[in-house]
């Protein structure tokens, strides 16, 4: 009887040692890129015809364990895909996300458990081709893991596109007669464009459209070592309260 006893105490020490090992594997084992989690958001719900949209994709680990993958949401990569649903229906990628391509060939590293990487772009080319007309709109993100094998999605999001009134009209009416109206928000080529966009923001300083081209702006003005025209227009910017923080910020949340 004590034999039998004895058998048993060992049989549960040892089945014991074994969950508790195997829980520790489990804790610190690798896990695919595809468990990360990606959300999308946007700063409003509604926005004018041919309004540039703030999107904000958030990438985050909420698992207990490491995963190994890359955290780039920079809409100029070529791992970040947004998808949109038309009024009618109609589901298509929106292509190109940016003026500006940059394939990344660096390599893989470790996202920690917590790890949210936060990044928020301006989606601004085309806009006259995927929202020709007001009305609701869905969009969505899915990014691709380096080797193109794994993808994470965000779900659906609703963004109500309106019709301009009153000054903001005249001011869309105005880029469609000067401007390329599909490229107005990217940085535009010519000098030409940039002289055009200073007229217009000192005939419409306080539309819904000018900061965005206060930026692009500014950003020509930098890149031309014009500080004080670059600090004006930045000003431009800060001026509109809300205008978003644009870029990346990563932060560890235990």
């Amino acid at each position: 009887m004590k034999t039998w006893a004895f058998t048993i105490v060992i049989v549960s020490v040892l089945l014991t040692s074994f969950v508790v090992v195997s829980g520790q594997q489990t804790a610190n084992q690798e896990l695919e890129f595809s468990s990360l989690s990606l959300s999308i958001s946007t700063t409003r719900s509604s926005f004018l015809l041919n309004e540039p949209i703030p999107i904000t994709l958030e990438l985050s680990n909420r698992t207990g364990n490491p995963i190994l993958g890359h955290g780039t949401l920079r809409f100029s990569s070529n791992f970040v895909q947004i998808y949109l649903r038309t009024p009618d229906g109609t589901e298509r990628q929106v292509k190109p996300l940016s003026p500006n391509r940059i394939f990344s060939v660096g390599k893989d590293s470790l996202i920690s458990p917590g790890t949210q990487v936060k990044h928020t772009e301006l989606l601004g080319l085309d806009l006259d081709k995927h929202f020709p007309l007001a009305g609701n709109y869905q969009i969505k993100a899915v990014l691709k893991s380096r080797d193109g094998r794994q993808f994470i999605s965000t779900d659906w999001t609703t963004l109500e596109i309106s019709e301009p009134e009153g000054e903001n009209l005249r001011v869309l009416e105005y880029l469609r007669k000067k401007t390329d109206i599909s490229r107005v928000f990217s940085a535009p080529e010519t000098h030409d464009s940039y002289v055009v966009y200073e007229d217009f923001v000192n005939s419409f300083p306080n539309s819904q459209y000018t900061p965005f081209i206060c930026r692009n702006l500014a950003e020509y003005y930098r890149f031309k070592g014009s500080g004080e025209k670059a600090s004006r227009y930045s000003s431009c910017v800060s001026s509109f309260i809300w205008f978003p923080e644009l870029g990346s910020i990563t932060t560890l949340r235990n």
